[in-house]
């Protein structure tokens, strides 16, 4: 394991342990004034030529802006600019929220979060870290456990990925404080191994609120996309069984966004 700090002036650390000690209060605070959901919700995304990250980075960028208190953002090293263009570092807010990054390896290029920890998701140990009040996890879950030399060597496939990926969120779930939330998309559609990656259908979505449920946490929110000839279309989770990775365009034909919660 490694932990990379970014950014160690008085003046951060000091941000740290501030944020740490008011969040007390905001448990006393109505939630919906603490912030940290998702705000965005449209039921069309014109963008027929983009690959899910059209409506996977507004969503979860309008929770990061509202975020009081820590943030801790998985597999960030391999995120598109514009996700970190997308969240606000400007205005009061940004003095409300402190971010952790969290990766198997070293992010290839410069974001906002002061700290890094590279490591296996499921091997570390999360009680070296202090409790998040949100957490982000796009388009990453679905690696865990496969194939992703890609990305960083010596990472080869392992034996029943999914088991793996609910492992993982059970990780992530138990790194929450009481009213914590995590976000969370997948490709989705009918059941794919690509490999590198699993396409996630119904049932796996199932699978995951039930280990949501025995971790203290339940699938608060859920909301499906498809991409159609005029964008990313909203949809009904049951119109998806038919629906596969579109591999020769490197992107999804739905996605599913997922939000757990208390």
């Amino acid at each position: 394991m490694s932990v990379l700090v970014r950014n160690s002036r008085l003046r951060s650390r000091f941000k740290f342990w501030t944020l740490r000690a008011a969040r007390v209060a905001g448990y006393f605070v109505p939630e919906h004034l603490v912030g940290g959901r998702p705000a965005w919700d449209v039921d069309l995304v014109p963008m027929p030529a983009d690959s899910e990250r059209a409506v996977e980075i507004p969503w979860a960028a309008s929770a990061i802006a509202t975020c009081f208190g820590l943030w801790l953002d998985v597999g960030c090293a391999y995120a598109e600019r514009r996700y970190w263009e997308a969240i606000p570092f400007t205005g009061w807010r940004r003095y409300l929220r402190y971010g952790y990054g969290f990766d198997i390896t070293e992010p290839g290029q410069e974001d906002p979060l002061p700290v890094h920890v590279v490591d296996d998701l499921i091997e570390y140990d999360f009680q070296k870290l202090p409790r998040f009040d949100l957490i982000t996890c796009i388009s990453t879950l679905e690696h865990i456990g496969c194939d992703n030399t890609r990305y960083h060597p010596n990472t080869n496939r392992r034996d029943q990925p999914f088991e793996l990926q609910k492992q993982a969120l059970q990780q992530l779930l138990s790194a929450l404080t009481c009213r914590g939330k995590l976000l969370l998309t997948l490709p989705y559609g009918v059941f794919q191994d690509h490999g590198w990656f699993l396409q996630y259908n119904a049932q796996m979505v199932q699978a995951l609120s039930e280990v949501g449920m025995l971790a203290g946490k339940q699938l608060i929110a859920e909301r499906y996309y498809q991409l159609q000839h005029e964008g990313w279309q909203r949809m009904k989770p049951d119109g998806a069984d038919t629906l596969i990775y579109r591999a020769e365009e490197g992107r999804a034909s739905a996605v599913a966004l997922l939000e757990f919660g208390a």
